[in-house]
């Protein structure tokens, strides 16, 4: 506690921050784009003069990713190492006697936005000193040259330099000490900033001792979640930082300050684990309360997500337990590897030393922070681990995880349980003869790849490697719990506690990096929230598309006190294209884009978060403007309860037996896919699993989509025959009930669907042709089996080549529709929903409309009159981009929409 109150010594200063001067130091780059340059080398070189009594001279530098750095053609000698693992350090006055000499650097950028950041000091014996930083004026080219290390090189023909952020930028900022390229003068001006910042803080801690506990739980009102912190109401919009929070960067601090302008003061921020986790088993706490006060000073008004980001773990550990680390089926782990989604080392989920370990640093982390004086501004904490912090499998990609000796173990423990020690059934079971229980391994790449019902599993003849993913689920689920259980108990259940986590759509990576358990883990005490970003790719996130969530939304509705935060991670105008997720180009697409995601979350209900990385995407003047007018809509007392009429019911079971290799068919199409044509249908839709089907606490629907329910058990069969018996409409997609825990079987997808079917050798794609308009997804593929609609009592829609010939495999039987081709588009949608008599509220199929009973959003690329039907007679408001009365007491209008653009109204 001494450590944590001698933070708040200092007299109060001013109201308001010190302004911390842009760096004269500029991270460079060769002036391309950044995707032009991807593991290319780039050559830099700036040519300086020295004049005579230098007393010393100090390089810093990073190179972003690889390469290294000369003077006159002689490496640099690294003799310090000015901060953590990264960036580096040099005396170099021993290479310079008075005269030219020249500074070069080769650097290789191997993802993103990279380059290089340098500062030059000479120090003079008279007391002078010269500063030369990295800026436009280096000179830089894409070929190696003679002698262009060399003070007497012609750089004449070399280009300029492109400059393209600061020393305090995000992200270098988060993950190093950055202070060491500002000038000495720009050190002084920040050192200042930073007293006042900590004067500031005392004034504001003060304020925080007065109030209440703060007691968090998720509460719903009227449809809508919204967190109660103590005694107050907060509406879920957060701003997430994750570990880009970057008080001492002036772009940043203008953001945090225009978010509180619009009201909005909760957010989401940590720090990752190398960076406080010592090797001698310590912890960091003083960067923890730095954060703490370095954000509360820029909002005094804030409350925090605190987010423990375990996804990368020290060097030093990873050193320490070699045994303790995933192995790969797929070509072992690379020592190189950097990205999580491929075959990096990284602690085995199963591993019991790095679940002890890793779950007693969260609880000393969460403990200090309960014990500290901002804790009551602290309401949830986020554990994070696997890919990308989203607790998938790392090296889910294609590197099979995880053949390790701590998953090995528990493989073997797993399956002594799952045949009740009876060695003889595990040798039936998967055909081997000579296999037992102390013996057993994990599968190793030919039989995770074997795929012995066409493009799926078989239940039985696949029996090994089911058996090993079902495990797999598991150790992830229960790793889960350890993590959460150890923030929820050291916070005495005072906060919140959740993760990323619970994707369905957009995931079209093998079933070894997916959520499957995910049922079990909401019903979990230790855990209150799920975040999943939307959808990737042009085909979801253009101008135009839904950017649909991920999650299956009923999921956390249907539970009250659970709550799903839409990750909407949308880059602006303000980042480059070269990351290659921006889709606009302008400020006024930019906020299009960003009023999609507001209201896709109002009228789902759920949280959301803004996420920029803290690359201040935001930091305009028409996107301030958006946010403040948002906001208050948000608070509006409406309700925000479904009025959907459909339900897609995801089956997270079924993923096991289709997603075996990445961008399964039998999960692009019918699931990712069609829900991409279900947003264009101008129809709400609810989506859920399918045992959030079963629990009976959803509300009635007039339409059950089915998009991958192939693999079925009896208990599951009862669920839909009430559905049938209840004479509902239901959409099947592909091989309904196909695959039982007897094996595959067309019978039981007959018995299912109450379609004949009939099997056929061979592939198919995934078209189909309905009065010769061929329809198919952006990402067809081929289908095996091929199932061909057999049935004289149906009535055929639409068909498929096989071969030379036409298979029907698209049907009507009565209120019930097989697709067996795996895909349908939205014009066939609305014909199912004109006949089953299902609310459309726009006829535009290039638009995308999100609706619940109080709100609708419109959004589309397209300018023109577009007309809105009502479920009712009601009063019509438009909310944004600007306020006025439609109508009262209508049942449809029209309005103007201004090419991409989204338009919010409230009706009642």
């Amino acid at each position: 506690m001494r450590s944590i109150l001698s933070l708040f010594t200092l007299l109060f200063a001013s109201q308001l921050l010190a302004q911390v001067p842009v760096s004269k130091a500029k991270w460079i780059v060769y002036p391309e784009d950044f995707a032009a340059g991807l593991e290319k080398p780039r050559y830099y070189r700036l040519s300086f003069q020295v004049r005579e009594g230098l007393k010393n001279a100090v390089v810093h530098w990073v190179l972003d990713d690889v390469g290294f750095g000369r003077i006159d053609g002689q490496d640099i000698p690294r003799s310090l190492q000015f901060q953590e693992r990264y960036g580096l350090s040099a005396n170099v006055e021993s290479m310079l006697k008075p005269g030219m000499h020249t500074l070069a650097f080769r650097v290789t950028n191997l993802a993103g936005a990279g380059g290089i950041i340098a500062r030059l000091e000479l120090n003079y014996n008279d007391g002078t000193s010269e500063q030369f930083v990295s800026n436009k004026t280096w000179k830089t080219s894409t070929q190696e040259a003679d002698n262009w290390q060399l003070p007497t090189f012609d750089d004449s023909q070399w280009m300029q330099c492109m400059e393209f952020a600061e020393a305090l930028s995000s992200p270098w900022s988060n993950l190093r000490d950055m202070t060491t390229f500002l000038t000495p003068d720009e050190q002084k001006s920040l050192a200042e900033h930073r007293r006042i910042r900590e004067a500031k803080i005392a004034e504001i801690l003060a304020k925080i001792k007065d109030e209440p506990p703060a007691n968090v739980k998720v509460i719903y009102d009227k449809g809508k979640a919204k967190f109660q912190i103590g005694d107050k109401l907060h509406e879920a919009i957060i701003y997430n930082v994750t570990e880009a929070w970057n008080a001492d960067y002036p772009n940043f601090q203008r953001q945090i300050q225009q978010f509180k302008n619009a009201n909005i003061n909760l957010y989401s921020m940590g720090l990752r684990l190398p960076r406080i986790w010592n090797a001698d088993g310590s912890i960091d706490f003083k960067k923890i309360d730095k954060l703490f006060i370095d954000a509360l000073a820029l909002n005094p008004d804030a409350y925090f997500i605190y987010d423990i980001i375990a996804f990368v773990q020290p060097d030093w550990w990873l050193n320490k337990y070699p045994d303790e680390l995933i192995d790969y089926a797929n070509g072992g782990v690379n020592p190189r590897e950097t990205d999580t989604l491929q075959r990096v080392r990284a602690p085995s989920y199963a591993s019991q030393v790095w679940r002890r370990e890793i779950t007693d640093v969260i609880r000393r982390i969460v403990t200090h922070i309960e014990r500290a004086p901002y804790a009551k501004r602290v309401f949830a904490y986020r554990p994070d681990f696997g890919v990308y912090h989203e607790w998938h499998y790392y090296g889910m990609a294609s590197g099979m995880p995880d053949t390790s000796k701590p998953m090995t173990r528990q493989f073997q423990s797993w399956l002594r349980k799952r045949y009740g020690n009876d060695v003889n059934a595990l040798k039936k079971a998967w055909g081997q003869p000579d296999v037992t229980f102390d013996n057993a391994t994990v599968p190793d790449k030919a039989n995770r790849m074997q795929r012995s019902a066409g493009i799926f599993r078989d239940p039985i003849k696949d029996r090994y490697s089911v058996d090993y993913l079902e495990c797999m689920a598991e150790v992830v689920r229960d790793c889960l719990f350890d993590f959460n259980r150890a923030a929820k108990e050291a916070c005495n259940g005072r906060a919140l506690v959740g993760n990323y986590f619970g994707y369905f759509f957009g995931n079209p990576f093998p079933a070894e990096g997916w959520h499957l358990l995910n049922d079990e883990i909401l019903d979990s005490p230790y855990v209150d929230f799920q975040v999943s970003p939307q959808c990737y790719g042009n085909h979801m996130r253009a101008l135009g598309e839904a950017q649909p969530a991920r999650m299956l939304a009923e999921a956390y509705r249907r539970r009250s006190n659970k709550v799903a935060i839409i990750e909407a991670d949308s880059r602006t105008c303000l980042e480059p294209k070269s990351g290659g997720h921006t889709h606009v180009d302008t400020p006024e697409q930019s906020v299009a884009t960003l009023a999609r995601d507001f209201v896709q979350a109002l009228t789902l209900g759920c949280s959301y978060w803004p996420y920029d990385f803290g690359k201040v995407w935001y930091n305009h003047p028409k996107m301030h403007q958006m946010f403040k007018e948002l906001q208050p809509i948000r608070t509006i007392d409406a309700d925000c309860r479904s009025n959907a009429e459909i339900l897609y019911v995801g089956d997270f079971k079924s993923i096991i037996f289709s997603n075996v290799l990445g961008g399964s068919p039998a999960y692009t199409n019918p699931v990712s896919m069609l829900f991409r044509e279900l947003s264009h249908t101008g129809a709400p839709v609810d989506t859920a699993s399918f045992n959030d089907l079963a629990s009976g606490q959803l509300k009635d629907y007039k339409l059950y989509i089915f998009p991958n329910l192939y693999y079925v058990t009896p208990d599951q069969v009862k669920v839909v025959q009430q559905l049938q018996r209840q004479n509902k409409a239901i959409l099947w997609l592909y091989a309904p009930g196909y695959l039982t825990p007897d094996g595959a079987s067309v019978q039981s997808m007959q018995q299912l669907t109450g379609f004949n079917i009939k099997q056929l050798p061979g592939q198919c794609k995934t078209i189909t042709y309905v009065d010769g308009r061929e329809i198919k997804s952006l990402l067809p593929g081929d289908l095996e089996p091929v199932l061909q609609i057999d049935d004289p009592s149906a009535e055929i829609i639409g068909t498929s080549r096989y071969g030379n010939t036409s298979i029907a495999t698209y049907a009507k039987k009565g209120n019930a529709y097989l697709a067996t081709a795996a895909f349908i588009d939205r014009i066939e949608l609305r014909k199912i929903f004109q006949n089953e008599k299902i609310h459309c509220y726009n006829d535009d199929n290039d638009a995308v409309v999100y609706a619940n009973s109080s709100f609708i959003g419109f959004h589309t690329k397209n300018p023109g009159p577009q007309t809105i039907r009502l479920p009712r007679k009601v009063t019509v408001k438009m909310l944004y981009p600007k306020q006025e009365t439609i109508g009262t007491n209508i049942d449809q209008f029209t309005f103007l929409a201004p090419a991409e653009s989204t338009t919010i109204f409230i009706y009642e």
